[in-house]
């Protein structure tokens, strides 16, 4: 499959990264109205966000479908969003327990 294929040729953060964006993907379709009640649209001014991130999920060895999960997006302003960076405003042990 497409999928297959292109997660064959990726590896370590790549790969990881990858896989945190297609389940994040899924995750937005599928939950869409919790993740952005307020409808703002995707893009210059608005960002999916990973309340724990995804740098801190690769470093700590995190499944990237747990990082992907709904309850770990969130859509915020692209100002807040590039502030944050690679920080995460919630803790791993709050991540664990989605």
């Amino acid at each position: 499959s497409k999928f297959e294929n292109a997660v064959k040729y990726k590896f370590g953060w790549q790969r990881y990264k990858f896989l945190v964006r297609y389940y994040s993907e899924l995750s937005f379709k599928k939950h869409y109205v919790e993740i952005n009640p307020n409808k703002y649209e995707r893009g210059k001014d608005y960002h999916l966000d990973h309340k724990y991130s995804i740098y801190e999920g690769f470093l700590n060895n995190i499944p990237p479908k747990l990082v992907g999960h709904y309850q770990n997006l969130e859509v915020i302003s692209s100002n807040e969003n590039l502030k944050k960076n690679k920080k995460c405003s919630i803790t791993i042990n709050e991540l664990k327990k989605i």
